[in-house]
């Protein structure tokens, strides 16, 4: 909806006592059943669902911008206020005598913005009157986010999304003109399922994703099927045992749905291009001129990170240019879609096809050469694939290409100040072992948590335990990752294997700087260690019971019962 459009909910309200001069009146409380009703107009409007809307309109009143859908702002003259989502920030007076008030959102929700309209000029005639007033009683001034995020990939929309739920304000900022649109990192690891779970999107993943396929490896004339990771048995302990076939614009998508409906903000087509920080807060501008306040901002802006170079960190490592890879998404005729078609070649000339889930688009990895053409025409690839493959397949339907350079990179720190990395721009793996995005998002998941206690009062040397618990598993992951895409280039079914360490379910920061190795401990549990699943003795799951921005405390110890059970109550 455009925001200089006004919700029809007739918000013509008689001001409060001084913007009526009648001192005696009280602030109006609409009856219930009208409430609910202009509520539930205003939510179809906005396209935001009732209940999220309502609590967005209460938030309001109770801080006092609105009484009962009247502004609680002192004007001097009657007024008409609409409210209309918050898209840029203005302090204004504009030329049609509309004072622009933002306020910041609570609870994570849609911020609003209120329309202040002198009732005697609703021909919107007035251009100067109140400007001085307006300034000095309203007091009015730009909303400016808790966190900016910088990135609307698929770590900087979990970021976004954490923070949402937790009521701290994010505004995540992408230079692209939408989310993206290839499947590029398409692994989603049970660990990260886990982390999709709690934040609420995990049954939407599933049903939008699939199981990996066999793997059908052509040598010659012969086909042998292999099993890249071998189904995991089901346990109590890991609800989400096995990998998750999930294109990353599919990821993208339902992040970027989850962050809307928790009413964050996101903005395509803009570029950060510029960081400062103070004592108070960091301040981005933005291509096209604005300055963006923040208390922090937060780097997901992939391997080229811009925040990455204004925290000064070093990005330690190597980029081989001479290993290169076509990825494309792109439909072929003449391949099943039950399996993931491998031709390998010595060398490491090889060239794969495997089927995304949801349609019949194929992602295709085509290696090349240093000094193969790296032409990304529907042509070009089509060629390419039939003189690899040795058959008769017509590709066609080319919606997505890119040319992949194996970087390795790590970035020696994750932090200056108000200023923070995660995601690629923090490192950068190959894409061997699908480890990159899920690193990516549980950096997120790590650091949400740890911002909103930060801006809630804790020690702010609580976000330097981001970096101590991260980055060393960055740099595992790094080497594992790296281990993986170097098999490849070998034509052994072995190097296809992935198992229990590509799963991230040991993940651990015992040893850390939160769970130091001298805390106490026992055989089966260690601070820092990955909370497990579990059946409850009443029903259901420890899951429902960790799922949400709070922390749980588990008490071990004999049940209640004349058994004696031991479990967590």
């Amino acid at each position: 909806m455009n925001s200089s459009s006004a919700f029809g909910f007739r918000p013509l309200i008689p001001a409060p006592s001084s913007m009526t001069g009648n001192r005696e009146a009280s602030a109006f409380s609409p009856a219930a059943a009208t409430h609910s009703r202009l509520t539930a107009e205003l939510a179809t409007r906005v396209q935001l669902s009732v209940s999220p809307c309502h609590r967005r309109l209460r938030h309001l009143e109770l801080e006092g911008v609105i009484r009962g859908y009247r502004a609680a702002v002192d004007l001097g003259f009657e007024a008409l206020v609409f409210a209309t989502p918050r898209e840029e920030p203005r302090h204004v007076l504009d030329p049609h005598g509309t004072y622009h008030r933002y306020h910041r959102p609570g609870a994570g929700h849609r911020d609003l913005r209120l329309r202040c309209i002198h009732k005697a000029k609703r021909i919107y005639l007035e251009q100067t009157y109140g400007v001085a007033m307006v300034d000095q009683q309203c007091n009015g001034t730009p909303t400016d986010a808790d966190v900016v995020v910088v990135g609307a990939g698929p770590v900087g929309l979990a970021l976004a999304l954490d923070l949402a739920r937790r009521g701290i304000s994010a505004r995540v900022l992408e230079r692209g003109a939408g989310t993206f649109e290839g499947s590029r990192a398409k692994g989603v690891q049970p660990r990260t399922l886990e982390v999709l779970d709690d934040l609420g999107v995990a049954a939407e993943a599933r049903a939008v994703g699939g199981p990996y396929p066999p793997m059908g490896l052509h040598i010659g004339p012969f086909t042998k099927t292999w099993q890249m990771q071998h189904p995991a048995p089901a346990a109590a302990a890991t609800p989400y045992p096995d990998i998750l076939l999930l294109p990353q614009y599919a990821t993208t998508a339902l992040l970027h749905r989850a962050v809307l409906d928790q009413g964050g903000t996101v903005e395509f087509g803009v570029t950060a291009e510029k960081f400062t920080q103070d004592q108070d807060a960091a301040t981005v501008t933005t291509d096209d001129g604005r300055l963006l306040r923040a208390r922090f901002v937060v780097g997901a802006d992939g391997g080229g990170s811009t925040v990455r170079k204004a925290i000064g960190a070093a990005f330690e490592g190597s980029t081989d240019e001479a290993d290169r890879m076509i990825i494309a998404d792109a439909r072929v005729d003449g391949l099943s879609p039950d399996r993931w078609h491998v031709w390998p070649r010595t060398g490491g000339r090889t060239v794969a096809a495997c089927p995304l889930p949801g349609g019949d688009l194929f992602q295709l990895m085509i290696t090349i050469g240093p000094d193969d053409p790296a032409e990304l025409t529907e042509e070009t690839l089509a060629a390419l694939l039939k003189r690899r493959a040795g058959r008769s397949l017509r590709l066609h339907g080319l919606t997505w290409a890119s040319v992949f350079r194996p970087n390795i990179r790590l970035a020696d720190r994750y932090r200056n100040g108000r200023l923070l990395i995660a995601g690629d721009a923090a490192h950068v793996h190959t894409p061997a072992g699908a480890q990159g995005l899920n690193t990516g998002v549980q950096d997120a998941y790590n650091l949400g948590w740890k911002l909103q206690q930060v801006l809630a009062g804790a020690p702010d040397s609580l976000l330097d335990t981001y970096q101590g618990e991260r980055r060393p598993v960055a740099a595992k992951v790094l080497g594992r990752s790296t281990e993986l895409y170097a098999g490849l280039k070998k034509p052994r079914t072995r190097a296809l294997t992935r198992g229990d360490e590509e799963r991230q379910l040991g993940l651990s920061y015992f040893g850390g700087p939160l769970a130091p190795s001298d805390a106490a401990s026992t055989a089966a549990l260690r601070p820092g260690d990955r909370a497990p699943d579990a059946p409850l003795p009443a029903g259901g799951h420890l899951f429902d019971l960790y799922r949400g921005p709070h922390f749980t405390a588990l008490a071990f110890g004999a049940g209640p019962g004349s058994r004696g059970d031991r479990g967590p109550r």
